[in-house]
């Protein structure tokens, strides 16, 4: 079963249960679509494409933090997940990029705390509204990585969002000019706790149930997830 997060005005926050997944993969994949493509995608890309997102987020799941908001009638209309790199898992940005070891680039990688943030979507149908429910589904994921003094968040993001998460303050890093992936062109890319901490400033009113984390990191703490209280 979902667990409630928080109310919005118009939408709530949960954190998805595994049984939820399949329509994780549906809400990703087709939004994508519909925002870059303008217009409905081939049902045969789909499905293919559909299947592979919920067998990478099932995979992934019990390494994993999945947070959606539902509208009033209970769709959902964003998602987000974020996930602490156990080190062994093949992310999309190894497999499908071209970025081959992650440890390299993160700062004093051995102490390192590398986490990865992935199937970011919100509805079309939001239009300039969606910049702000962006907002909150990205700090419910940056969050915890601010926990800790050398957590790094690595990422796959439409070319466009990417100029846009820079000028709202998160100071996010490509790695490469990127590929065409779920219909857009995506960058792979990667920001430090330093560059993310500007981001959670800004906005950390507009997600009151996050931890509050920027001065409360520990090299030696147990993940912040495992710390979060119910709403």
């Amino acid at each position: 079963m979902d667990r409630f997060i928080a109310s919005h005005e118009n939408y709530s926050i949960w954190q998805l249960s595994k049984s939820g997944l399949l329509d994780l993969a549906k809400f990703v994949v087709l939004e994508n679509y519909k925002h870059h493509k303008k217009q409905q995608v081939d049902n045969s890309i789909s499905r293919g494409e559909i299947r592979q997102v919920y067998s990478e987020e099932l995979g992934f799941f019990k390494h994993s933090k999945i947070y959606v908001a539902r509208d009033n009638r209970n769709e959902i209309i964003g998602a987000i997940r974020v996930m602490e790199w156990n080190r062994m898992d093949e992310l999309p940005i190894t497999k499908l990029f071209g970025v081959t070891n992650l440890k390299e680039i993160s700062p004093e990688d051995s102490n390192a705390h590398i986490w990865h943030v992935g199937r970011f979507a919100v509805s079309t149908d939001l239009g300039r509204c969606g910049i702000m429910l962006f907002k909150v589904l990205m700090m419910y994921a940056i969050s915890p990585i601010c926990k800790y003094e050398k957590g790094i968040m690595f990422a796959e993001c439409d070319s466009k969002l990417f100029k846009t998460v820079n000028c709202l303050g998160l100071n996010a890093i490509a790695l490469n000019n990127g590929m065409e992936y779920l219909g857009s062109v995506t960058i792979p890319m990667y920001a430090t706790r330093k560059g993310m901490v500007e981001f959670v400033t800004r906005n950390s009113k507009l997600a009151l149930h996050v931890e509050k984390s920027l001065n409360t990191y520990s090299q030696n703490s147990d993940s912040g997830f495992n710390q979060r209280k119910s709403a």
